[in-house]
């Protein structure tokens, strides 16, 4: 070991500070200004912030390489270990297909190996590849999260386990797994200047994350005997709190404690147990286990953490300081002003409501707070593509004569890629025959329009042509109604003259123009695209033939003006078919397989890259609530807290050895989704904005909002007061379902709107209320009295509106020709329909 090296930790509960301490380390360190200095993060995000305040204290903040844990150790185990170190053949998806070849092959024999899986699979293919993905990432997690575990398995033979023995089996007998790597590297003695040479710096920087693995801290552990290691961490508490107790934990450890020892009086001011801050310790679950973690370390620690010197003046403070220091004030409870607005809950009755009101809240945050730039803002949801599209929607108009600038970050890739979007949709067309409701999807989208030299005048053509030749399914049948039969009516009738063409009309279409000829052509070109994948994908294929058939489908879109960046990622899904060292070699699975499996493959690679580029780009960020985000924003808004949305869920497999024997330091959706919110809440500098589905849109009934929120209204209402009111009332906001609602526009109202067309509707609303006269009951009985037949009381309760215009307006709604039929409708007369019953009967 090294004298004089360290695994330093500077704790904050500010990012700021850190951010601070992290530029005086900098500017006062000698360094190579040619080498690349080193900070680990965990989000392209956090990356983003520091770049742009360094730059800001610094004048000046580059050479810097960026970069995630696993990619830091990946390079380090690459550069240490060399030929030995062939990560391909153990990334998930290769085990994804090493599991699915031992699953095939001695079925018998595997049936009672592997029984417990083997109920599920059955002789489906598709199924093979779902159990073995999720088999594959177990494994992956096992290496991080159980390395001990693996290593047992490694050594030991016992075929009692049969994970263990599965993954022995699939397992190359030359290539170390990463359980493997940690204790060869442990094992290995350094210099300073071969780790510096390794790493390419002579110090490491962690910087804004929340926590790590016990595998990822051995390693950086590890490493800190050699060169310096700094750890820049958010600790959302100044004091020693990872002994901290929530009450559920009191209750479980006091019955613990009361059946070992057998003391019948005992009771739970015996045993100690201390809360401090019933939000940090309900919130902060992840957080403890990590910084526990950190106190069995072997390295020196070096802790730094100062007292917050400001007074908390408002109810967002107050919290934040309270969590801070590790108290509250639940006998003495503190005294919040009529005007605190720091902290607001809205409770509305959608998606759409939700993001109708939170623009008002933003748009009145800017216009009394000058100090408030848009780009200050940042709206987190738990899943941003449940509400991009409504964003655009509600945002993109403009207020004043100017638009609210924004960005959306964290959208899949097939939201923002239309070649992406219309290749998945292109092999979805492979699991039932094509429709025409399909087909007309298809000539619509952008790309397939400037592919066939479609126009949008061209898509009325073809609807119609679609509609009147009764094209239903199917582009490989010539049958009737078929889409395939379709065609031939519209290629025999542009063919045939025109006598010919009235003889048969059953067989030849008659209104095919010259001048749409070439239209008919690009039809029939994009058709033969759709038999080709339907014919295809009905196949069964090897890896690397199905590869080759999926680069057939991408190249047909070549010539298409569109980025290579866009292209660029379809053809890295799939080259894994193809390229030199392809996912077929790797594996060794080599039988073919049905087309589903890999529809399946490239919809989940394709469903799970999410980009970040939109992360503090412009304006008013929008993006999903993902750890390691824990950037101050002057304002920060969440959306979405439902309470079947947020916090998720964690799966669990009857089969995850994970989740049946839990540890401190296990991944948790639910514990991540919990400790974001805390550190949300201590992120937010002036503004602290919550929104939820409070209402439903039907019967006004009320629905519960996230636990977390519940705890917070709970810790807010046992804690603070406001003078003469009630503080919940001051905190939540019941919206209404109109945003026109008069309630918006009153003066004296709690509620607000700065949506001009809302106001005007509004007045017109409320001013054909107030012209209506008070009407009798007695005027109302001498009234005309209408007979209403069963026939219509049916059509009023199935279509309110189009009843109530027609009977009272003369309004007559046309029957909508232009629907695109997906099926034949057959009709049959009452005497027709006795008939058939009686055969039935019969």
């Amino acid at each position: 070991m090294i004298e004089n090296t360290t695994l330093h930790i500077y704790e904050r509960n500010r990012m700021e500070d850190l951010l601070k301490i992290f530029s005086i380390i900098l500017e006062n360190r000698k360094f190579d200004p040619l080498k690349k200095e080193k900070v680990v993060i965990q989000s392209q995000g956090m990356s983003t912030w520091i770049t742009r305040e360094l730059s800001r204290q610094l004048g000046i903040f580059a050479n810097i390489d960026f970069v995630f844990p696993n990619a830091f150790i990946d390079d380090l185990f690459k550069k240490c270990f060399k030929d030995s170190y062939d990560p391909e053949k153990l990334t998930r998806d290769v085990l994804v297909f090493r599991i699915m070849k031992v699953l095939s092959e001695d079925i018998e024999n595997n049936k009672q190996k592997y029984s417990q899986i083997y109920d599920y699979i059955d002789e489906y293919t598709s199924r093979n590849f779902k159990i073995s993905s999720k088999l594959s990432a177990l494994y992956d997690d096992y290496q991080i999260f159980r390395y001990e575990m693996i290593n047992r398995w490694n050594s030991d033979s016992n075929k009692d386990d049969w994970q263990a023995e599965l993954y022995r089996e699939i397992k190359p007998k030359n290539i170390p797994d990463r359980s493997q790597l940690l204790y060869k590297l442990q094992k290995m003695s350094f210099t300073r200047e071969e780790i510096s040479s390794l790493i390419g710096t002579t110090d490491i920087f962690i910087f804004g994350i929340s926590v790590l693995p016990p595998y990822y801290l051995k390693i950086f552990e590890f490493l800190s005997q050699y060169i310096d290691v700094h750890m820049f961490l958010m600790n959302p508490c100044r004091e020693f709190w990872v002994d901290i107790k929530t009450e559920r934990e009191k209750a479980h450890k006091f019955i613990q404690a009361a059946q070992k020892s057998g003391i019948e009086n005992l009771e739970e001011s015996d045993l100690h147990f201390f809360t401090g801050n019933t939000l940090l310790a309900e919130f902060g679950g992840m957080g403890r286990e990590f910084f526990s973690q950190l106190l069995d370390t072997d390295s020196q620690v070096e802790v730094s953490q100062t007292k917050n010197q400001n007074t908390p003046n408002t109810l967002l403070e107050h919290i934040q300081d309270q969590i801070s220091e590790l108290y509250q004030s639940d006998k003495d409870k503190i005294k919040i002003n009529k005007d605190d607005d720091s902290l607001i809950i809205s409770s509305c009755h959608g998606k759409r409501r939700e993001i109708e009101v939170l623009k008002d809240y933003i748009l009145d945050i800017l216009q009394k707070d000058p100090n408030i730039q848009p780009s200050d803002i940042i709206v987190m949801a738990p899943d941003i593509q449940d509400y991009y599209q409504l964003v655009d929607g509600v945002f993109s108009k403009s207020y004043a004569g100017e638009r609210l600038v924004y960005s959306i970050s964290d959208l899949s890739v097939r939201q923002e890629n239309q070649l992406v979007d219309l290749f998945l949709k292109l092999i979805s067309l492979s699991k039932s025959n094509i429709k025409a409701s399909d087909l007309i999807e298809l000539v619509e989208d952008p790309i397939i329009m400037e592919s066939f030299n479609i126009t949008e005048n061209d898509l009325v053509i073809i609807r119609n042509w679609v509609r009147e030749t009764n094209m239903r399914v199917d582009v490989v049948s010539d049958d009737l109604y078929t889409i395939n039969h379709g065609l031939k009516q519209l290629l025999s009738g542009f063919l045939m003259n025109e006598e010919r063409v009235f003889e048969d009309s059953i067989t030849c279409y008659k209104d095919i123009e010259g001048s749409q000829a070439l239209l008919l052509g690009n039809i029939l070109e994009l058709i033969e695209l759709l038999k080709y994948i339907q014919l295809e994908t009905k196949e069964l294929k090897t890896l690397n033939e199905w590869g080759t058939f999926l680069h057939s489908v991408v190249e047909r879109f070549e010539d298409v003006d569109i980025s290579y960046s866009q292209q660029k990622i379809i053809r890295d899904t799939i080259s894994v078919f193809t390229e030199e060292k392809d996912i077929q070699t790797l594996s060794g699975f080599d039988k073919p397989v049905g087309f589903e499996t890999i529809r399946l493959y490239i919809e989940r690679k394709l469903g799970s890259n999410i980009s970040s580029k939109g992360f503090l780009s412009k304006g008013i960020t929008f993006s999903s609530m993902l750890p390691m985000r824990s950037i101050p924003f002057k304002v920060i808004c969440l959306l979405g807290l439902d309470q079947d949305t947020f916090p998720r869920k964690d799966p669990k497999l009857e089969f995850d050895l994970i989740k049946s024997h839990p540890k401190l330091g296990d991944r948790s959706s639910r514990k991540s989704d919990i400790y974001l919110f805390l550190e949300a809440l201590m992120s937010s500098r002036e503004y602290f904005y919550m929104s939820y589905i409070g209402q439903d849109s039907k019967d006004n009934s009320q629905r519960n909002p996230s636990v977390v929120l519940e705890q917070l209204v709970e810790y807010i209402e046992t804690n603070f007061y406001i003078e003469d009111a009630d503080i919940l009332d001051h905190l939540i906001k019941r919206h209404r379902l109109q945003a026109f609602h008069s309630d918006y526009f009153r003066p004296e109202s709690k509620l607000f709107s700065y949506n001009e067309e809302n106001l005007e509707v509004s007045k017109a609303y409320n001013l054909q209320k107030t012209d209506i006269k008070d009407i009798s009951i007695n005027d109302s009985l001498e009234s005309d009295i209408r007979e209403y037949t069963p026939i219509d009381i049916i059509r009023f309760f199935k279509a309110p509106c189009e009843f109530y215009l027609k009977n009272e307006n003369d309004i007559i709604f046309l029957q909508n020709d232009d629907d695109v039929k997906d099926y034949e409708d057959y009709q049959i007369d009452g005497l027709q329909r006795y008939i058939l019953v009686k055969k039935i009967y019969e």
